[in-house]
């Protein structure tokens, strides 16, 4: 148990570092320093103005713990490996003379009889998009394939930017390095384009043999081109060419049949070793870029993007071609194209603004409606992954019907991430929940944040049938801590069985913060009850919101076993077909609410509550009848603006509603 513990403080203290910052940089342990002043081994005196990016490097000489602020241990991905080789065994991975030891073994994991070994695998936690990768390694001696590589993007935008590979244990690759690009999912007008296509692999002879000694490989990717060192010796270079998505980076020992067949236990054990991984990425440089779907070009030209004369055609034009720190001015109208934005830092994505407009001062998402739309139903519209410090503001997304997830995804390290003003509406996708926004679990501890939004007509449905405006959930093995915050929001007219406006399944650590938010009509499907908001875990705090025609229950709390820590303060509830509060744990604080229609519960208090929350310690001196309450409140005096705020409580809300 105490190692355990030791182990949660640990993490926890890295996090908090990664958070709050220290007075080292962020993301980084003072029990494994990446020493201030390296570079890549092809630009020693950094002439390209190269800056390390520690959330993604990691020189491996913290022998107390794996970092696991920084990296997955395994593929991730639910990718268990190519039979017969596992690659999600912990236990093959171990920190040992200031290395990293990636063993492979003859293993068979439990409940997976069809592998025979297991081979150590890390992933990165954050997907980076551009930069310098670098890793110093040995290869093990076997006939495996020694690989460090980068891959991932969205559901709908997905690359493979294979930096090294070698099995130098076989003789006729005991000189070869192997680099390849491959592209699977990419976005277009017409849809998604989902077929597998790879650029010619090149098997680099090098002068050295990997496996001897330790060498040094990198890859330096921009939007230009894309270049692979051995040493710091450039060995290929290749246009991007469309290869403009973020992605995680990946580091391990694989089976891989184009090399040999046959395994036979003898072979093993084995041990890639690995002295350090680094990235590099380029300061912000705080460009414009423009785009207008009527006058745009559709191609990348010299001069493109950079004035409303030559703007981008495409949302996702701009983007590939946008650097860290560059604000997306995006004029009005329907861009019917899967819109990705992994793995940059500090992009302004801003709609609605007038045409000749150069700072987005003019900004009118009313007048300006700008619209991304899936062009064939294909999740999610817009998805954000490692989008750290990002701002999407004044969008309309719609039209996901034919994927497992909706409208938007948030997923990845999400510090910064906040979506303004946008409306999220008419999606319905058939295989899952969180038809209007999913929210990922956090990584670092952080939150995504949503200002002013309204999440509208969307339905959760098939097998999960969850979140119909919003789901905060990670499926598989990830942890489940969603962390998001939502300040002036609307939920109206959403569907779903299990959350019809918006369902949070979490573990402890999973927070979800609801400020003057208006839940209103939101209804079940055909499957059973409306739940307005379903609680399944971790914290949620419900502030000055309010809560009406629910044809089921406002606010369903169910512990399953998770620490749930539920607070509503300050909120009105009316016309709910069921109950306003329905809570089997007993950690349900209700205190400075109004209640529309009361029931008497077992507590003698006037309210629409049942289960355990009318018995926990609820300030229920403030919990008031309606009817007890005054009507005229300056709160609403802008009400037919659409102001709405609540500081203090009555019920003139109904009267205006009714109106």
């Amino acid at each position: 148990m105490d190692k355990v513990k030791d182990r949660g403080a640990r993490l926890a203290r890295k996090l908090m570092q990664r958070v709050l910052g220290s007075d080292m940089d962020l993301g980084h342990s003072p029990e494994n320093p990446v020493p201030k002043e390296v570079y890549p081994a092809s630009d020693p005196t950094n002439q390209g103005g190269w800056v390390l990016l520690e959330s993604m490097s990691d020189e491996f000489s913290d022998l107390t713990s794996f970092d696991e602020t920084k990296w997955i241990q395994g593929t991730g991905r639910n990718w268990l490996g190519r039979i017969p080789v596992y690659h999600n065994d912990p236990e093959m991975i171990e920190l040992a003379e200031n290395e990293l030891k990636l063993r492979v073994q003859v293993k068979t994991p439990e409940g997976q009889d069809k592998f025979r070994y297991c081979s150590g695998y890390i992933t990165s936690r954050e997907s980076r998009r551009y930069g310098y990768f670098e890793v110093r390694m040995c290869p093990c001696d076997a006939p495996l394939s020694n690989t460090f590589w980068l891959f991932g993007g969205s559901a709908t935008f997905s690359r493979e930017i294979d930096i090294f590979e070698t099995a130098s244990a076989i003789p006729s690759f005991k000189n070869r390095m192997g680099t390849n690009m491959h592209e699977w999912k990419t976005p277009t007008e017409e849809g998604l384009h989902d077929e597998h296509k790879a650029r010619p692999g090149k098997k680099i002879e090098l002068d050295f043999q990997p496996m001897d000694d330790f060498h040094t490989y990198g890859c330096e990717w921009d939007h230009e081109y894309t270049r692979f060192f051995a040493d710091g010796k450039l060995v290929r270079e290749e246009k991007t060419d469309g290869f403009d998505i973020g992605m995680q980076l990946k580091c391990g020992v694989e089976y891989n049949e184009h090399f040999q067949k046959d395994l036979d236990d003898s072979m093993f054990p084995a041990v890639y070793r690995v002295k350090y991984i680094r990235t590099w990425i380029k300061p912000p440089t705080q460009r414009t870029i423009f785009v207008h779907r009527e006058t745009g070009v559709g191609q990348r030209e010299e001069g493109v993007g950079l004035s409303w004369e030559k703007p981008y055609r495409l949302i996702q034009h701009a983007i590939d071609n946008a650097n860290d720190g560059d604000t997306i001015l995006v004029g009005p109208g329907i861009y019917p194209q899967n819109v990705s934005l992994v793995g940059v830092r500090g992009v302004k994505l801003i709609g609605g603004v007038n045409v000749g407009d150069m700072d987005g001062s003019c900004q009118d998402i009313e007048l300006n409606r700008c619209i991304i739309k899936s062009p064939k139903g294909h999740g999610p519209a817009l998805a954000l992954d490692s989008a750290v410090d990002c701002v999407v503001d004044g969008f309309t997304v719609e039209g996901v019907t034919a994927s497992w997830t909706g409208g938007v995804r948030i997923s990845g390290p999400y510090t910064g991430t906040k979506l303004m003003r946008c409306k999220i509406t008419g999606n319905s996708p058939n295989q899952g929940g969180g038809a209007g926004v999913n929210v990922g679990s956090s990584t670092f501890g952080e939150h995504c944040e949503f200002v002013s939004c309204t999440f509208t007509g969307n339905a959760a449905s098939g097998k999960f049938g969850g979140g119909g405006g919003v789901s905060l959930y990670e499926g598989g093995d990830n942890p489940r801590n969603p962390k998001a915050r939502f300040i002036d929001c609307i939920f109206e007219f959403n569907k779903g069985a299990k959350g019809s406006a918006l369902a949070f399944h979490a573990n402890g650590e999973g927070v979800c913060h609801l400020e003057r938010c208006i839940f209103r009509s939101n209804s079940g499907d055909e499957a059973g009850d409306a739940m307005t908001v379903l609680i399944t875990g971790g914290r949620c705090e419900v502030v000055d919101s309010i809560f009406v025609n629910s044809p089921g229950t406002d606010i369903v709390v169910r512990s399953k076993g998770e620490v749930s820590q539920v607070e509503v303060t300050g909120c009105v509830f009316s016309n709910a077909g069921h109950s306003n509060i329905d809570s089997d744990w007993d950690q349900c604080v209700i205190q400075k609410s109004l209640f529309h229609q009361p029931l008497q519960t077992s507590s003698g208090v006037m309210t629409k509550i049942k289960g355990k929350a009318a018995k926990c310690k609820a300030d229920f001196d403030s919990v008031l009848s309606i009817r007890d309450c005054e009507v005229g409140d300056p709160c609403f005096e802008n009400v037919h603006e659409g102001k709405i705020g609540l500081t203090s409580k009555s019920p003139a809300f109904l009267e205006h509603l009714q109106r």
